[in-house]
């Protein structure tokens, strides 16, 4: 029984929050650049989708400020995402007016 409680602990954690969510939207916010932020718990990620073809600029710009929050490859930045397509994510925040395709 005490293994089946540590194995549990393991698996939970790491687990991403809605506070987790909103640091990663306001460092998105301090980049000045355009994109969708979606929490996806049941991936445990949240992930920034910066366009179609979008320039590494943008990566660049954004990369350094969500870093600093050390929630190591739980952040993705993608171009696209089927995630929003799918509708599998319980938060979702425009941020400069969200994300274009380039």
């Amino acid at each position: 029984m005490k293994n089946v409680k540590l194995f549990e602990d393991f698996l939970n954690e790491g687990k991403l929050t809605k506070s987790d969510f909103d640091k990663v939207v306001k460092a998105v916010e301090k980049s000045k650049q355009r994109a969708t932020v979606l929490f996806v718990p049941k991936w445990n990620e949240i992930e920034i989708i910066i366009g179609f073809n979008a320039p590494d600029s943008i990566t660049d710009a954004i990369w350094p400020h969500t870093d600093k929050l050390k929630l190591g490859n739980n952040i993705i930045i993608a171009g696209d995402s089927s995630n929003l397509s799918r509708r599998e994510y319980d938060q979702i925040a425009r941020v400069n007016g969200g994300h274009k395709d380039y």
